[in-house]
């Protein structure tokens, strides 16, 4: 069993780098991995590279994901609705830029 079996991960610029080599271990680990980038075809690319239990999205749209953002605000225990997500997701890509 994995460090982090059953648990959830969300990691902002998941599409290369430190980002992406943090989402590969925390698979490897046993979590279920949400990645997001800016890069849309990069970020498709390492979530094939990281093959599964994987989610990536590249754009916070509600109208496009509002499943993922549905399922995110489920998974994560402090974050109670689907626009608190949609808010962490903002404030995080702000942050970078």
């Amino acid at each position: 069993m994995g460090k982090l079996n059953g648990k959830i991960a969300l990691v902002t610029g998941g599409n290369s780098g430190i980002g992406l080599a943090t989402a590969k271990r925390f698979v490897q680990e046993g979590a279920r991995v949400f990645i997001t980038g800016r890069r849309e075809k990069e970020l498709a690319e390492a979530s094939r590279e990281i093959g599964k239990n994987v989610t990536a999205l590249a754009e916070i749209n509600r109208a496009t994901h509002e499943a993922e953002l549905q399922t995110m605000a489920r998974l994560f225990a402090d974050v109670q609705t689907t626009d608190e997500v949609v808010a962490m997701l903002a404030s995080a890509t702000t942050a970078r830029g």
